[in-house]
């Protein structure tokens, strides 16, 4: 099942700030595939909005319970402010009415 995962964070926390804040973002960011992996899911896509200081990540997940699983694993859980929303595809939402 997808999942659209929103990461904000503070423009005091953004990793274009200092080398304090890539340091301990950048990591995070990096560990995610090997984290998705290691959970048995996969990132389809990721996305940045840097004056906005969100982020977005497709992530193909048995659960909303392993996408929560996948951030904390991979160190942005506590760090970052997460979403996570279920992807349903507008056709499969027309078929079902």
């Amino acid at each position: 099942m997808l999942h659209l995962v929103e990461n904000r964070h503070e423009t005091a926390d953004c990793p274009l700030r200092s080398e304090e804040n890539r340091e301990a973002l950048v990591p995070a960011l990096e560990s995610l595939d090997h984290a998705a992996a290691e959970l048995g899911a996969s990132v389809e896509g990721a996305w940045v909005n840097p004056a906005g200081h969100v982020m977005f990540f497709l992530i193909d997940a048995p659960s909303a319970h392993a996408v929560d699983e996948l951030v904390r694993a991979a160190g942005l859980a506590g760090r970052t402010a997460i979403r996570t929303y279920p992807v349903v595809t507008l056709r499969s939402l027309l078929d079902s009415l």
